[in-house]
């Protein structure tokens, strides 16, 4: 199998996740992304709280990963894992990806990683301004990045039958954990 791990990608975050929810794509259309957000709002809302981090904010962030699985995902079983780790909360989503949009989520991937999100963000205004298409592609998690100085890691699987999955991690600072921590 051939991998390649883009940004600080943490391959026992979804092992050490607090909640890990697996679902049929066929049950995961883009309209209950919102839904699978505020269940795990309300799963996790001691946690999140007793961290510092706002439900509004964790709910973005959820819905934003779970629509992009929706979108990318071929039929398949999409995973996602919600998890502490003392300084951040690390989303991670899992999905087999069609192969034809493998190398477009790809080469997304490498940019969110590398660039700076101001720039992208402009980008992909400007691109979306000049085009009929209107995708807004990559939007959700430029602004996840800008908004909330979030990390993004990627790690992309191929093996011999042309296969392809990815994990999408989502790391959010909990800057009160921080605070706590050194007091």
């Amino acid at each position: 199998m051939e991998s390649v791990t883009l940004g600080r990608y943490s391959e026992t975050a979804a092992r050490d996740a607090e909640i890990c929810l697996r679902f049929p794509h066929d049950l995961a259309p883009w309209a209950t992304a919102n839904r699978v957000a505020t269940f795990l709002d309300a799963w996790l809302e001691k946690s999140l709280s007793a961290r510092g981090m706002s439900a509004q904010d964790f709910n973005f962030v959820v819905n934003e990963l779970v629509e992009n699985a929706v979108k990318y995902a071929k039929d398949c079983t999409i995973e996602l894992s919600v998890g502490f780790q003392p300084s951040s909360l690390v989303i991670g989503m899992s999905h087999a990806i069609a192969a034809e949009r493998s190398q477009k989520y790809f080469e997304l991937a490498t940019a969110l990683v590398e660039r700076a999100p101001e720039q992208l963000f402009m980008e992909i205004i400007e691109k979306n301004s000049s085009s009929t298409a209107q995708t807004g592609a990559g939007l959700g998690l430029v602004s996840l990045r800008q908004d909330y100085m979030a990390d993004l890691a990627f790690l992309f699987n191929r093996d011999e039958f042309r296969v392809h999955s990815v994990s999408t991690q989502v790391l959010l600072p909990l800057h009160e954990a921080e605070a706590h921590a050194s007091s």
